[in-house]
């Protein structure tokens, strides 16, 4: 221990935080691994001579009849033809210890050897080894027991778990040993197996859909255990920042996420494609990329301009990484706080919500090693084509009508399908050109090139559409090993992922591993770590989607040397070459990213007077390489090419203080405290360099960049700190009245220096009526009421918005150029957090012995001191300041059901229904007052002004649309009112709110609905029949609207190129709702909007679980096949004809064969 403590002293002595942090991390590595070595000094001779007392205290439980040991070694020895040796030297053993032990005959009589030396030496603290295939060697057994915790540790207790009411057996029940973190999980038969300290202690049965059962061991070593179903369990663990508690004790609002079961059979491989639909209130997009990110909310839009995502805390500390870098497959649980009360704790970080995700650790004691793998492949689930070689060929016609209207009539009709009483030879002499057929003269009038016209008459086309989008294979594979040693417990995964999206050249590959381990290095530390590595390969180059829309079905994709052909239709401007920015045209790419997580952790256990002490120091290492190379043959690329080069080295570290004291007074007081400690500091170093014309050739790419002409090298380094202090009290009385009260202050070196430190309080009561000796309704059996009120904070802004910076620009000084420095921005010392006052009324409940429960939240926030750049004067020389400024209100229904419709032997109905709804409203601006006036002019009043150029208006939503208002199209018949607009038939016909016969944007825009869902609403069902599982999952999204400006029709590329193949208005099809091609009328600048209320089948499994008795013969846990489909369906509901109507865009429609695999 000396010189343990002299390495804490030197570490002491350092002034600087890092290098304390690091010598106190440092000392603890010594404390463990040295605990270890000396420890292992000393195994030896300890586990000889306490092997041997052990055997001598299970000679007490010899069986008074029996056969001797030593006659029964004998008899084997004689039947399957082997010999037994004795070990010597490390005890004193000899046959006449063999004697006095008697083993009943009935474990002889089986035809196995392995078992029958398992049934007659592990009662007597025996092992064996197998030298080889004819001898074996007997000792006793040193493994189990090195020291008197250890000897302890060697009670095994086993039995079935089944459910109450079907008696069918249970698999995946959480089984704890009560007080620890030592438990296991019942195997896909039912059946657990547990080592343990004690046959005195109590085991807690936990399970999703059942009630939690605590039953005493009482020396027993066999106990079967019946789980009543419930929808809900009111026992289960949540996680609510820096601890966990029961979800009956729960104050706040906290939404969990279904992983387990969801990920073995829907092969997610990015975590937020979770999230839709499972919570109330957690928003989620629908992912359309390979890598399939999309963005979170959590109870709506709380800022206008700093950040909105909700704080992401991985394993107990702030993840600022992308998600898709954890795997799914090691998650154990995902729990969303929703309220100020539950995310109080995490205080500057936590206004928009916190996502808690924890990952997976050892459970059973034996070894488990699980192997999951899925191939399948994703195509566009709603499709918008161009139009085709025909519907093409028309609508060139028909504009070219529409914009030349002094042409005959017919000029630009087909000379294949004239009027009859127009004739071909006069359908010709309409101009002067007379060479060259029919068909070559029409293309001609109509604007084809003369590629378009030569691959007509050959009848060449090209669908760019199948040569763009594309069905992309997908594979997913992952290999888990976990399993608990006496007091170590440990966990490793490895998981690799490729994903080709709908896209030709789309692509998302990675590789992650993760390894979690936790020990006991003494009776009172446990030390761990959860580390993680990830690598993925983002820079793969796609065709360019938005192209495929111009594309001629007549173009060429490759000029006659077979090189790309930049414009496919001979028009650089109107439509380029949809693959010309991939490898295929020579261009490079590399985006690698590599991402390294360390979570080190030591607490002190078992301690005195309910005390416990926590110490985590968690660090994540970022390392990113984005290369580039432009060929001279692109667009963007220069003669000789060019080529940029970015690399971002980031580093976050975390270090967190835990103090923890439990106390029961009296039998019904419970507190529970936490404090805690914690400092964090990010640091980002960024460099970049571009370079151009290379030489003597750019046959080397972004490697030969020093070979340029012309480099650039910018850095930009940032580091940012931040401090808190944080305690939390949770009581109960009588396990009926809840009491929660947190405060934590905050300091973060982004604000300005008048304002460093917030502070967050934070409390919330409940009651448990059901509990309450006068609660006597039978159809209720649980019952919570809950009201919460905090305050939480925003520092989502850059890390030196309220700091005066500075930039470098060349000056001409006489004759010579030099280096001068001038200020971006004004600095705001008194730049300070947004607070988002937060109250929430929220109730609990289960019915008829919990086939129905669920709860209900309804909650009102309000943003305060918002985080605004504010418009300056341009006299001060600059454009604006980051300011606090205006408030913004939020308001919002939740609530969430789980049943069990039907339990019967064979067959199992459960479903789950969450709802929600949210209102958001600007109550304050930037606190200008403008004149109200009178139809006359007269000033009558002030209000305050809104901010008409980024459509952020007083009393109204943040989404809230304000815009001209689509009435329809003008007819034929309206062509003359049409014309006092500047219009004409076929042109979209706008209200004007005050009739006066101009539109303008002050007096006729009107307030017309959102861009957010209304109503969001979501079903999950599960039917087990047998061995078959299926399960499906619809979403809904009610009372909204986003832009389709296609029914517009003012593309400026009509008449030059292709467009999507839907309808528009002529004379002939006098559509209400699509304007005339190149409709160019003096309407002003609009959207055209439309409802995008939809429902979607989001996900649909089907799985089959083979059955228990047959992998038993080829020693396999548990092996399950799926087939699995998500974006299975969508259906508009009021009209929406564009792509997807969530996305706007393709939506990727997964389908997914899989396996797994568990020994």
């Amino acid at each position: 221990m000396d010189r343990y403590r002299l390495m804490l002293n030197q570490h002491i002595g350092n002034t600087d935080m890092q290098k304390r942090i690091g010598g106190i991390i440092g000392v603890l590595f010594c404390l463990c691994f040295g605990s270890v070595d000396s420890l292992h000094a000393q195994t030896v001779e300890k586990r000889m001579a306490q092997a041997e007392l052990i055997h001598n205290e299970h000679l007490d439980n010899v069986p008074d009849s029996g056969i001797q040991l030593s006659k029964a070694l004998e008899r084997l020895e004689e039947e399957y033809d082997i010999s037994f040796m004795y070990k010597t030297g490390l005890f004193s053993f000899d046959n006449k210890l063999l004697s006095k032990i008697l083993v009943p005959v009935e474990h002889l009589e089986h035809d196995n050897l392995t078992l029958v030396l398992k049934k007659i030496l592990e009662p007597y603290n025996l092992t064996y080894s197998r030298i080889n295939n004819r001898t074996f060697a007997i000792s006793f057994d040193l493994t189990r027991y090195a020291t008197k915790k250890e000897q302890k540790a060697q009670e095994q207790i086993q039995g079935v778990v089944t459910d109450a009411e079907s008696g069918e057996t249970l698999p995946g029940v959480n089984v704890i040993v009560k007080g620890t973190t030592t438990g296991t999980s019942s195997g896909s038969d039912g059946t657990y197996k547990l080592t343990l300290e004690s046959l005195r202690d109590t085991l807690v049965f936990s399970f999703v859909g059942y009630q939690t059962r605590e039953v005493p061991i009482d020396g027993r070593t066999e106990i079967d255990v019946a789980l009543q179903p419930q929808a809900i369990a009111g026992d289960e663990l949540v996680v609510i920042g820096y601890g966990t508690a029961q979800r009956k004790d729960v104050t706040g609002s906290i939404g969990s996420v279904n992983i387990s079961e969801r990920a073995q059979v829907e092969s997610i491989t990015n975590l937020e494609q979770f999230f839709q639909g499972t919570v109330p209130g957690l928003n989620a997009g629908l992912a359309t990329g390979p890598r399939g990110s999309t963005s979170l909310e959590v109870r709506g839009r709380n800022s206008i301009q700093a950040g909105n995502d909700p704080l992401i805390v991985l394993d107990g500390a702030p993840y600022y990484g992308n998600l898709s870098a954890i795997n799914p497959n090691d998650i154990q649980s995902i729990d969303v706080l929703k309220d100020a009360s539950a995310a109080a704790v995490y205080g500057a970080s936590a206004a928009a919500g916190v996502i808690e995700i924890t990952t997976k650790q050892g459970g059973d004691a034996e070894p488990s090693i699980t192997f999951n793998s899925s191939v399948g492949f994703t195509e566009n689930g709603s499709n918008q084509r161009p139009y085709g070689p025909e519907e093409y060929l028309q609508q060139r016609s028909d504009v070219a009508t529409r914009q030349n209207p002094g042409q005959p009539d017919h000029y630009y009709s087909d000379p294949r399908d004239l009027p009859a009483d127009l004739t071909l030879e006069e359908w010709k002499a309409m101009d002067s050109a007379t060479s060259g057929s029919p068909e070559e003269i029409w293309l001609g009038r109509i604007g084809l090139a003369s590629n378009e016209i030569e691959n007509f008459m050959n009848g060449k086309t090209i669908d760019w559409y199948d040569q763009v989008y594309q069905k992309g294979v997908r594979t997913n594979q992952n290999l888990s090993l976990s399993g608990r040693e006496g007091g170590l417990n440990y966990y490793w995964s490895l998981g690799y992922t490729d994903n080709n999206g709908t896209v030709t050249g789309s692509r998302f590959k990675t590789v992650r591993t993760r390894l979690n381990v936790e020990t006991e290095v003494a009776d009172f530390i446990r030390v761990g770590i959860k580390s993680q590595y990830q690598n993925r390969e983002e820079g793969y180059l796609s065709a360019s989607a938005d192209q495929v829309t111009y594309q001629s079905p007549f173009g060429d994709k490759y000029e006659e040397d077979g090189s790309l052909r930049w414009a496919p239709n001979n028009d650089r401007v109107a439509a380029t070459n949809p693959f010309l920015y991939t490898t295929e045209s020579g261009r490079e790419s590399m985006d690698n990213i590599n991402l390294i997580i360390g979570n080190i952790h030591a607490e002190l256990i078992d301690l005195p007077f309910g005390l416990g002490y926590k110490v985590r120091w968690n660090n994540m290492w970022g390392m990113v390489r984005d290369y580039i190379f432009n060929p001279s043959t692109v667009p963007m690329g220069l003669p000789g090419g060019n080529s940029n080069r970015r690399e971002s080295t980031t580093y976050d570290w975390t270090l967190d203080n835990i103090l923890t004291w439990n106390r029961t007074i009296q039998e019904n007081h419970e507190f529970d405290f936490t404090f805690l400690f914690n400092a964090e500091a990010h640091d980002d170093w960024t460099s970049r360099l571009a370079n151009e014309s290379f030489e003597p050739n750019e046959n080397l790419g972004f490697s030969g960049i020093e070979s340029g002409e012309n480099p650039t090298v910018n850095n930009n380094d940032t580091r940012s700190t931040g401090t808190a202090l944080m305690g939390r009290l949770n009581y109960r009385l009588m396990d009926r009245y809840l009491l929660t009260v947190s405060y934590r202050r905050d300091g973060y070196s982004a604000f300005g220096e008048s304002n460093p430190y917030a502070y967050f309080p934070a409390a919330a009561v409940g009651w448990r009526l059901s509990e309450e000796p006068f609660f006597n309704a039978d159809f209720i059996n649980n019952l919570k009421l809950r009201l919460s009120w905090g305050i939480n904070g925003n520092r989502s802004i850059g890390t030196y918005s309220a700091l005066q910076r500075y930039s470098t620009a060349d000056y001409i000084y006489g004759t010579s150029t030099v280096k001068g420095v001038y200020a971006n921005n004004l600095a705001n010392a008194d730049l300070k957090w947004e607070e988002t006052r937060n109250t929430n009324i929220g109730v609990d409940f289960g019915l008829f012995s919990d086939r129905l429960s669920g709860s209900i939240n309804a909650y009102q926030m309000s943003t305060k001191n918002l985080l605004l750049q504010r418009s300056l004067p341009s006299i001060t020389g600059y454009e604006n300041i980051w300011a606090n400024l205006g408030e913004v209100g939020n308001k919002g229904l939740e609530m969430s059901l789980e049943s069990r419709n039907i339990q019967k032997e064979n067959f199992v109905w459960q479903s789950t229904f969450t709802f929600s709804m949210n209102r958001n409203e600007i109550k304050h601006l930037y606190g200008t007052m403008e004149d109200i006036v009178d139809e006359e002019g007269n000033v009558i009043g002030q209000k305050e002004a809104d901010d008409r150029q980024n459509g952020w208006f007083i009393g109204h939503a943040l989404d809230q649309i304000y815009d001209y208002k689509v009435l329809g199209v003008w007819q034929t018949d309206e062509a003359e009112e049409a014309a006092e607009y500047g219009m004409q038939p076929g042109d979209l016909k706008l209200l004007d709110v005050n009739e006066d016969g101009v539109l303008s944007p002050v007096e006729d825009k009107v307030f017309q609905g959102y861009t957010k869902p209304r109503y969001r609403l979501s079903l999950g069902n599960t039917f087990s029949y047998k061995n078959f599982d299926l399960s499906t999952m619809f979403i809904s999204h009610l009372d909204y609207y986003g832009a389709a400006n296609i029914h517009k029709h003012t593309d400026w590329r009509y008449g030059r190129a292709n467009n999507y193949d839907v309808p528009y208005w002529t004379p002939e099809n006098p559509t209400n709702e699509w304007a005339r091609l190149d409709s160019r009328g003096e309407n002003p600048n609009f959207t055209y909007w439309e409802n995008r209320s939809f429902i979607r089948l989001q996900n649909a499994s089907l799985a089959y679980n083979f059955p228990t008795s047959l992998l038993q013969k080829v020693n396999i846990k548990s092996l399950q096949a799926y087939v699995n489909v998500r974006n299975a369906y969508v259906t508009p509901l009021a009209g929406w004809d564009f792509w997807d109507p969530e996305t706007r865009d393709q939506a990727p429609r997964i389908y997914s064969l899989g396996i797994n695999l568990t020994f």
